[in-house]
């Protein structure tokens, strides 16, 4: 499904899509509801905190260092800073694909050249900079292989382009998820594009018929057992205050007018029928109070999870959130120079879960 989110005045598509989603045109768009798949052998990766393991299924001459273009731009700085956020997770790298290069720079090249400048992830045969219709099309037209692949797409302001996207809920999902691989793109003083792949196992999957969207299985898993969380272990500076622009936006309560920054939860999700079941969780400050907000849970993981709702904590169904994540959203902003403590308790299949971990707000 796509989204948008606002930037300095100006609204900027992005996307977010789950196993059963997957987005037509821009803006809300509109969805085309498939069946949830039944797999037998998804061959789910299991990553590490540095590197994203072989390939199992196509081909790749990808490199996890960037390509030296990048070197001095924006885009380095957006490699980077995902990669880094994706490693302290425990959730692996994304390799660089120059396919996905290629695809995610025409497409920044196609929004900037539109009048008025646009935002959407289709592009329109006959305009000017004209690649390719939609990211999976722009991929493939770029070389990317297999054409089994999944491929979804973000886009964000050029001057700070990762900051802004994990600043959010679906684009927080996104880019945390098990997507392998990734190609970035910018116009500077306009949009960046990210753009990413998941391969392995993606040809035992149910999929659009574009390939677009980031599946639940396959892809880079967290071993059986482990919890990653953003912001991770001992992060400092996380901002504040959650942004407002996403659409659609998150189903909080309409009292929450200035949210906290999102706490995201990932267990690796091996069967499709794996399911997320949260026995307890909260977040204390550093005075020992504790801090109200909302868990979002995929509709399932909601309905198993109800009874740990409380006068703190409010369990929210919420269909965009992919199964085996759960994203805490303060009521309120976060206090600058305040640390945060967050416990987790829940199981995942048959596997338990437990964390705790502190972050500090700038």
């Amino acid at each position: 499904m796509y989204i948008r989110i606002k930037w300095l005045g100006a609204w900027v598509g992005l996307s977010v899509a789950m196993v059963s989603v997957s987005g037509c045109g821009s803006g809300v768009g509109n969805n085309t509801i498939l069946p949830t798949p039944v797999i037998t052998n998804p061959f789910a990766s299991t990553v590490t905190q540095s590197s994203v393991p072989p390939l199992t299924a196509g081909s790749s001459t990808v490199t996890n260092t960037p390509v030296a273009y990048k070197t001095g731009t924006p885009l380095l700085a957006t490699y980077t800073a995902t990669n880094s956020n994706r490693s302290s997770m425990g959730v692996g790298f994304l390799l660089e694909s120059p396919a996905l290069d290629v695809a995610a720079q025409a497409h920044a090249q196609y929004l900037a050249a539109q009048t008025p400048q646009i935002e959407s992830h289709n592009e329109t045969q006959g305009a000017p900079s004209f690649y390719a219709t939609t990211p999976y099309a722009r991929a493939m037209k770029a070389g990317f292989s297999p054409s089994s692949a999944w491929i979804d797409e973000s886009i964000g302001d050029a001057s700070n382009c990762a900051g802004q996207l994990m600043d959010t809920v679906y684009h927080l999902q996104e880019l945390t998820s098990n997507a392998q691989q990734v190609g970035i793109g910018s116009v500077p003083g306009w949009a960046c594009v990210i753009d990413v792949a998941t391969v392995t196992g993606s040809a035992n999957l149910v999929q659009p018929t574009n390939g677009a969207g980031v599946p639940t299985t396959g892809g880079q898993q967290l071993p059986v057992g482990v919890l990653g969380v953003y912001p991770y272990n001992g992060q400092s500076s996380v901002p504040d205050a959650m942004s407002l622009s996403e659409q659609p936006a998150p189903p909080l309560p309409s009292s929450y007018t200035n949210p906290g920054h999102p706490i995201l939860m990932r267990a690796g999700v091996v069967q499709s029928t794996d399911q997320l079941t949260v026995t307890s969780f909260g977040v204390i400050n550093s005075s020992k109070n504790a801090v109200t907000g909302v868990l979002l849970l995929d509709p399932l993981a909601a309905a198993n999870s109800a009874a740990i709702s409380s006068a703190t904590l409010t369990i929210v169904s919420d269909p965009l959130i992919m199964p085996g994540v759960a994203v805490f959203v303060p009521q309120s902003a976060l206090v600058s120079g305040m640390t945060y403590t967050a416990s987790f308790k829940g199981t995942m299949g048959a596997a338990s879960l437990s964390n705790t971990w502190a972050f500090t707000a700038q």
